[in-house]
């Protein structure tokens, strides 16, 4: 009872306690359908990095799902957070058709925050703990979400991009040993943690899937160009989706220096010659390669060799 008194009288003037429905209300009202409720400095309480690897937070306002919204309010602002009530800013904010809902429980786990992106249309809310929404800010140039066949958020650019980078002077091709944080979905199975890949991602925004690949290979390597070549190699299909496959010739082999907050998606990198690779397949070494590799090394092959084996012309 302390607790509720203390918040009807702190928690803000819009924001307020009903104590007959034992709702948080507001505007002494319920959410009109269309709209949500907007922290301001949501983002600031719980960071940033499930927001850049996910969607790039710049491209979105963030707020709490109109249907369970008291309950997330209710958890940020406990008895042992009163300090942080009223910092958040609380006002009310219109969603759009391609608004996102996410888990916000997840936020310190960027893989697990990504994999709980859906539609705000199609969400199933009572699987969400802290149902947050992702409301893009220029809903009239924004690309439309995009998801696979399981549901599942696939970017805004119509599916994921990558890059296969070999060193023009050794002609040796860099592997990324992704992590135990970043997986695949195959038939709704998680698969593929901790396995030999190209370096890429979901494509984010109106980024080219060129643009985002190359972005991708600066986030996770440090690796920021320049390439002397990027060659359009095999395109991946499975209904809606699409992964883009790009060769990036460099002119040496580079170093492994992620930037911090992008540290998480891949363990290493490392630089193999093309025969030692082929000879492996499915393998290289102690771990096995993503079915994406060996998909593009077996259907970009002519790409590769030509590559690898100096020919001047492709």
């Amino acid at each position: 009872m302390q607790f509720k008194s203390w918040l009807k009288d702190n928690i803000s003037e819009a924001v307020v306690y009903d104590e007959l429905s034992g709702r948080l209300l507001y505007d002494k009202q319920e959410i009109p359908s269309g709209y949500a409720v907007h922290l301001t400095r949501l983002p600031e309480y719980h960071g940033f990095e499930a927001f850049n690897q996910a969607t790039d937070r710049n491209h979105y306002t963030f707020a709490l799902h109109p249907q369970n919204w008291q309950d997330t309010f209710s958890a940020l602002v406990g008895p042992r957070n009163f300090y942080k009530v009223g910092y958040y800013r609380p006002k009310l904010i219109k969603t759009t058709p391609n608004t996102l809902v996410a888990e916000m429980q997840y936020v310190g786990s960027p893989q697990l925050y990504i994999d709980s992106l859906r539609a705000l249309s199609s969400a199933n809310i009572t699987k969400y703990h802290m149902p947050e929404l992702l409301i893009p800010k220029d809903e009239a140039n924004w690309l439309e979400n995009r998801f696979d066949a399981q549901g599942n958020w696939v970017g805004t650019g119509g599916g994921a991009s990558g890059i296969l980078p070999i060193a023009n002077d050794t002609k040796r091709i860099c592997l990324a040993l992704r992590s135990k944080h970043v997986h695949s979905r195959i038939g709704g199975q998680v698969m593929q943690r901790e396995c030999w890949g190209t370096l890429g991602g979901a494509i984010v925004g109106k980024m080219s899937p060129l643009q985002s690949a190359q972005e991708e290979v600066a986030e996770e390597t440090g690796f920021h160009g320049p390439y002397l070549q990027i060659f359009p190699a095999y395109v991946f299909s499975s209904g809606n989706f699409k992964y883009y496959n790009f060769i990036g010739l460099t002119p040496h082999e580079f170093p492994f220096s992620p930037a911090g907050a992008h540290s998480w998606e891949t363990n290493g990198i490392h630089w193999v010659e093309y025969e030692d690779l082929i000879k492996g397949i499915p393998n290289y070494g102690p771990y096995v390669m993503h079915d994406g590799l060996v998909a593009l090394l077996n259907n970009s092959k002519s790409i590769i060799e030509r590559i690898v084996k100096d020919k001047p012309k492709l």
